[in-house]
């Protein structure tokens, strides 16, 4: 996903949606978590917010192409990221994948920060095509 990204957006531009999509993962997972649900703090890790500015980006640049999933079963990437980020929000609406231990949530996914990436990757992709920046 990285070249054809690179293609379009540049190389400070693939740097500006990457880590751009990263800080918006990591503010409204934060913003989600601490500040609505009222969790105590916690540490998290992961890419997974950027992963998915990308893939909402180019879901909006190029929403014919294709996406394999699983790495054989060919999708249009629009119906791929429309699925996950319907799957993000209704996991982060719902709680299914908390697990409620020592008061802190012990799931590995954080889907708040992948809607925040998917968020961040759009609006990217409208900043681009509208001329904003």
């Amino acid at each position: 996903m990285a070249a054809p990204l690179l293609r379009i957006c540049g190389n400070s531009g693939f740097l500006a949606l990457y880590l751009g999509g990263g800080l918006a993962s990591s503010a409204l997972c934060y913003w989600w978590y601490h500040i609505v649900k009222h969790y105590p703090p916690w540490a998290a890790c992961g890419a997974s917010g950027s992963v998915c500015a990308m893939l909402s980006y180019v879901a909006c640049v190029a929403p014919t192409s294709q996406a394999l999933i699983f790495g054989v079963i060919p999708m249009p990437v629009w119906l791929a990221a429309g699925g996950l980020f319907a799957w993000d929000i209704y996991m982060t609406l719902t709680d299914k994948g908390i697990t409620q231990g020592s008061g802190s949530p012990g799931h590995i996914v954080a889907s708040p920060g992948h809607v925040g990436g998917f968020l961040y990757g759009a609006g990217f992709a409208l900043g681009k095509i509208f001329r904003v920046f």
